[in-house]
Order: structure tokens, then sequence, then C-alpha cells
């Protein structure tokens, strides 16, 4: 049967989530969010965007913060690759307490090992 799929919201809610848990168990974020970024006057491309909330670790290593914060998007571009998304950038958010917000951009080709 060749029934077709509804446009669903990608929420990343029906993924295999073992980088994401990870990332969980590496940084112990509050919460984090997770969505696509569509750019392109026709919104062609597509960025990915993971928001990390009040991390404990991340507060603590301010001098190791920028290792963190690229491996969080290596592991976040696994989970994407790994469920067959195909991100062009990849957008880190820091949100801590009193401390200004903080985004990063990086580009996959460069989010290696």
């Amino acid at each position: 049967s060749c029934q077709e799929k509804k446009e669903q919201i990608d929420n990343g809610e029906d993924l295999e989530n073992t980088y994401i848990q990870e990332i969980g168990s590496l940084y112990y974020p509050e919460s984090m969010n997770m969505r696509p970024v569509k750019i392109g006057p026709r919104e062609e491309k597509n960025d990915y965007l993971i928001e990390i909330i009040n991390s404990d670790s991340l507060d603590i290593d301010k001098n190791k913060t920028s290792t963190a914060i690229q491996n969080i998007a290596f592991l976040y571009k696994k989970h994407l690759e790994v469920n067959n998304r195909n991100p062009e950038n990849i957008i880190v958010i820091i949100r801590q307490k009193k401390m200004p917000i903080k985004r990063y951009k990086f580009d996959v080709e460069r989010l290696t090992e």
C-alpha cells in the first residue's frame, strides 16, 4: 500500500535519540528545545537549532565552553543524520541564568569529531 504521509511537524519526537540523551548526560540542561529553521526565498534550505537551557556543567566550564558547544553541535548533527535529516547549519543557543543568550552557528561540513 502506498498511503501518502501527512505533513508532519518536524519536532523530532519520533526520532531515535541516543545522541540527544548523550547531550543531556554530558551537560545536564534543565531543558532542551530542537527545531528546524527554514531559510531561503522558498524555504529550500534547512538549518537545525538546538537550545540548551540552564546547563550546570556549561556554567562551571567557562574556559572550555567553546569545545562543549562544538560538541553539542556535533552530537546534534549525528542525531539528525541518523534520523535522515540533512542540515546545512547547526545553530546552538545557550540560555543561562543571569547571562546574555549566546548563539553559535556551525557549518555541518566543518563539524567533525
